[in-house]
């Protein structure tokens, strides 16, 4: 066996290696450079990001087909109104010149007016009715106030006389316990007493009770006669705003206006047709100025475009990649949806109506294209330049209108409230 101390179970140079480690020499590395580098990119890559959502914009589009056209060849249909009419009048003739907003036609309708006529004679009854009723709710509730009066009077003096007997009652009952003390009566002749006294009293809180009955049921009395006139003042009121939409159909259903300033180019009707929601009734040339794009776009998204908004047009034949779109501003918005036939006496090409109504593109647009003298076609471009080519009469387009602007931090703010509300 060793003579080294048996508890020394390693070696001494095992033990002195492990007291003074070689690694202790050594830097320590933490991060490298290339870290600090993407975590660098990444913050401003996120500072950007909330930047472009409070300070940018995201445009919200409509987007639709069309064909560019000469004003002088492309023609404004003047519609007819909602609903069925016959025409009653013609104001102007082939070739006179008009102006935008003028009276063209004059219509007329026999159903509605018909129609209106049978809804006044009811709204008639009913208010007659109405003042019948205001009658005879007052006369009884004037009679009902009347008998409440009377019966009310009968238990004052009711009270009255019972109250007297209250104080008597009570002082016979303090004689008789007096006299039950001496000697002098039994003891049930004090309990008839007090009896009494109770009984009388009990009589008293009844006959106020009838007495405030009375008054609450006279006010329930009253309430179902308001509530009668309140609902039939309800019924009148719903017949004159049915019989006032009648009203503004009717009117609005008589004139066919003028879309635009120009001269009269084709009358589609004569007098005594019938005419429907959109059917064109005459064309309208405008003055032959510039180009202009005639475009179609869908009828729910017809309705968010206002007339001066601005608008890309791009041509077909071109690459919108390459040479960006035409800049252009609205000047027209159908206010009803085109049918087969104006969309013809438009675009004077069956094909092309059968492609635009195929897409349900109803809603009729007219675009004014920016002039720039500087560029071989003579418009605007997104680009530079534009393309080398020239783009003539008859190209078809596709449209995109800038109908609102945001900035994108609004889009979210909706989830944002929604999922914090949540929690």
């Amino acid at each position: 066996m060793s003579s080294d101390n048996p508890r020394n179970l390693f070696r001494k140079e095992a033990l002195t290696h492990l007291s003074v480690p070689e690694q202790l020499n050594h830097a320590i590395v933490i991060t490298g450079s290339k870290s600090w580098i993407l975590l660098g990119s990444l913050s401003l890559l996120a500072l950007g990001i909330a930047l472009w959502s409070i300070f940018g914009t995201i445009s919200t589009r409509v987007e639709g087909q069309g064909i560019i056209l000469p004003n002088n060849e492309g023609l404004y249909n003047a519609a007819a109104p909602a609903g069925e009419a016959y025409v009653s009048d013609l104001l102007v003739k082939l070739g006179d010149s008009v102006t935008s907003g003028q009276l063209l036609a004059t219509l007329s309708n026999p159903a509605l007016k018909e129609q209106i006529a049978t809804q006044q004679q009811t709204l008639s009854l009913i208010e007659r009715k109405y003042q019948n009723l205001l009658k005879e709710a007052e006369t009884a509730t004037k009679n009902r106030h009347q008998q409440v009066i009377k019966q009310n009077d009968y238990l004052q003096n009711v009270i009255k006389q019972q109250s007297e007997n209250l104080i008597y009652a009570q002082e016979l009952l303090e004689i008789r316990k007096a006299a039950f003390k001496k000697g002098l009566i039994t003891k049930q002749e004090v309990v008839a007493s007090w009896q009494q006294f109770y009984d009388t009293k009990k009589n008293i809180e009844t006959t106020k009770k009838e007495l405030l009955q009375n008054d609450m049921n006279e006010k329930a009395y009253l309430e179902e006669w308001q509530e009668k006139i309140r609902a039939l003042d309800l019924k009148i009121k719903d017949k004159k705003q049915e019989l006032d939409v009648l009203k503004s159909q009717y009117e609005t259903g008589l004139h066919v206006y003028s879309p635009t300033k120009g001269t009269v180019t084709n009358i589609q009707v004569q007098l005594g047709d019938m005419v429907k929601d959109g059917m064109p009734v005459m064309s309208i040339a405008p003055s032959p100025d510039q180009l202009e794009v005639i475009a179609y776009v869908p009828a729910d998204q017809g309705k968010k475009i206002s007339t001066g908004m601005k608008a890309l047009i791009t041509p077909t034949v071109i690459k919108k990649e390459e040479y960006g779109s035409i800049l252009g501003k609205v000047q027209y918005v159908s206010p009803y949806p085109s049918n087969s036939d104006s969309m013809k006496a438009v675009l004077k090409n069956t094909e092309l109506v059968q492609h635009l109504t195929e897409k349900n593109l109803p809603i009729e647009i007219r675009i004014l294209l920016e002039k720039d003298p500087e560029t071989l076609s003579g418009f605007q471009w997104t680009s530079a330049s534009g393309p080398p080519q020239l783009i003539t009469a008859g190209t078809m387009v596709e449209i995109n209108i800038i109908v609102r602007k945001q900035a994108p931090v609004t889009l979210f703010l909706p989830a944002l409230k929604q999922l914090i509300g949540s929690d």
